[in-house]
């Protein structure tokens, strides 16, 4: 009876190892070297690379687009991107000693999504925790299941619905002219 209880122990705590273990790596072994210099989460542009789980990665393709599945988050509050069809808007927050993330997204364009986008949306709806390492950035929205995201470049291509506005002329005393 002890020797059984004791072979249970061992098979269990050699069983937890393992899973520990598989649990660990789900998104780590999927990580390019990042730079060693933090980048921050607002006010970058990020592109998808993969979605990562436990057992699988599937990496963002190269018949994607390079506009589509990115994010910027400004330093208000809102967020904007784009899915695969269409520009997303929405607002998040995060709190950086818990590292936890929160996201509402919504297309502000309505193009039919294929899956793969409809999915995307979905999991940044369901972020609940992000890791920032370098220009490594990742979104987690279902146990060790990862949105993986690296800084790119800015290069305009992302709609901001509600970017600051040109500042408005008074309308008392200036003369305005109907045109057309």
């Amino acid at each position: 009876m002890i020797t059984t209880r004791k072979n249970n122990r061992r098979w269990l705590l050699a069983s937890l190892a393992v899973s520990v273990l598989l649990v660990a790596v789900a998104c780590d072994r999927y990580e390019w070297l990042p730079s060693t210099v933090d980048t921050p989460l607002a006010g970058t542009v990020w592109k998808l690379e993969a979605v990562v789980s436990s057992d699988t990665i599937k990496t963002v393709g190269s018949e994607v687009s390079e506009k589509s599945y990115r994010l910027l988050f400004d330093p208000a509050g809102y967020a904007y991107g784009r899915s695969a069809n269409n520009d997303l808007f929405g607002e998040y927050a995060f709190e950086e000693q818990k590292n936890t993330f929160h996201s509402e997204f919504q297309p502000m364009t309505y193009a039919l999504e294929p899956p793969e986008g409809e999915l995307f949306i979905q999991c940044l709806n369901n972020a609940w925790r992000y890791e920032l390492s370098g220009d490594v950035l990742r979104l987690y929205f279902s146990g060790n299941e990862c949105l993986h995201f690296r800084a790119t470049e800015d290069d305009g291509t992302i709609e901001r619905v509600f970017a600051d506005p040109p500042e408005a002329a008074p309308l008392k005393g200036t003369v305005w002219k109907l045109e057309g």
